[in-house]
């Protein structure tokens, strides 16, 4: 009779450590899914800062794209204008 209540006892005691043991791993779990998701927010929130800060580069005011049609317009005006300078020097030549 002892040796079967010590069994009880035992497997009363093991019972219980098991269900510890489950429950911390629950506890640890779910710690890490809120870190996980916070460094998701985190990178989410820097992606949409990248992108609005290449956005604001490529079409802003001072962006490229406008950079680039004012260098164009640029060189254009410049060829035309050596044009008529080649024009106007052949005319004196002649």
């Amino acid at each position: 009779m002892v040796d079967r209540s010590k069994k009880l006892e035992r497997l009363k005691e093991s019972k219980d450590n098991s269900i510890r043991v489950i429950q911390e791993k629950q506890e640890k779990l779910k710690s890490q899914e809120a870190i996980t998701l916070v460094s998701l927010v985190i990178t989410i929130v820097i992606l949409i800062i990248l992108a609005t800060v290449s956005i604001n580069v490529l079409l802003g005011e001072g962006g490229l794209i406008n950079q680039a049609k004012t260098a164009k317009f640029e060189t254009e005006k410049a060829a035309a204008r050596e044009q008529i300078e080649l024009v106007l020097v052949q005319a004196q030549m002649d």
